[in-house]
């Protein structure tokens, strides 16, 4: 009886077998030229793909900058442009009705 609990032991100690030393050089060889496949190019195309994103962004930043400079110098120069022309009219209307002897009270800005 106590042997019958060993013997499942021993048929499966058997079932253990090491190929031969020619089968494992061939498995080595295949394993070696697994390397240089497929994954190689998707990680080659995705390294790639992300340089030319990151300098596509820092051109697309870059100029981005550069607009936004020159619309605020050119929208200042326009906002001050309207100014001095509003100050203008306003000093011609006070001019225009100081020749005529009229006193508006509204035409006092500056």
């Amino acid at each position: 009886m106590k042997f019958s609990h060993v013997l499942p032991l021993a048929a499966l100690s058997t079932a253990f077998v090491l190929p031969p030393e020619e089968v494992l050089s061939e498995i080595a060889i295949e394993d070696h030229h697994r390397g240089n496949g497929w994954y190689q190019d998707a990680v080659r195309t995705k390294d790639d793909v992300l340089a030319s994103v990151k300098s596509q962004y820092e051109e697309v930043a870059e100029t981005s900058k550069d607009a936004w400079k020159q619309i605020t110098e050119t929208s200042r120069n326009a906002l001050d442009e309207a100014v001095e022309y509003g100050n203008e009219a306003v000093d011609a209307v006070k001019d225009k009705a100081h020749q005529a002897g009229v006193y508006w009270p509204f035409i006092t800005l500056h």
